[in-house]
């Protein structure tokens, strides 16, 4: 075999076994780390009714990161999703998604969010939806004070 092609597959193999090295932590952590899931109700006292709730909610979602997974305008309701990315699965092994249904009250002052969180490494937790529920609270209230 000639140098040029004996340096390349001596390239391909390093790069192969750095691939399997990484992809195999995530594996592992993953293996190795339980999974948890929680859902909970919170409520939300609005200072004052908003005709553009429904648009202020999403927005509060976005900038967390969250994608609008489903809307009711008719029921005046918004459902708010994320997930881990596969990279992140895939590479370190966190698994996390979650989800906050947000139903908008009849005087569009109390939102009633229902919040699930699936996931290891402590993201499936009450702690962890009760740190959501503040973080999506002070977003939206930054949203309402425009």
């Amino acid at each position: 075999m000639n140098r040029q092609v004996e340096f390349v597959v001596k390239q391909g193999v390093v790069l192969i076994l750095l691939i399997s090295s990484l992809s195999g932590c995530g594996t592992y952590v993953m293996m190795g780390s339980k999974t948890q899931s929680y859902q909970g109700r919170y409520t939300l006292d609005l200072p004052r009714p908003r005709a553009d709730i429904m648009d202020r909610i999403a927005k509060a979602g976005e900038s967390m990161g969250y994608r609008i997974s489903g809307m009711d305008e008719a029921n005046r309701s918004i459902k708010l999703a994320s997930e881990t990315s596969f990279g992140t699965t895939y590479l370190i092994g966190k698994m996390n998604r979650s989800t906050l249904t947000i139903k908008v009250g009849e005087e569009g002052k109390l939102l009633d969010i229902d919040i699930y969180l699936f996931g290891n490494l402590g993201s499936g937790r009450k702690e962890a939806a009760d740190e959501l529920f503040e973080k999506f609270k002070s977003q939206l209230l930054k949203r309402l004070d425009r």
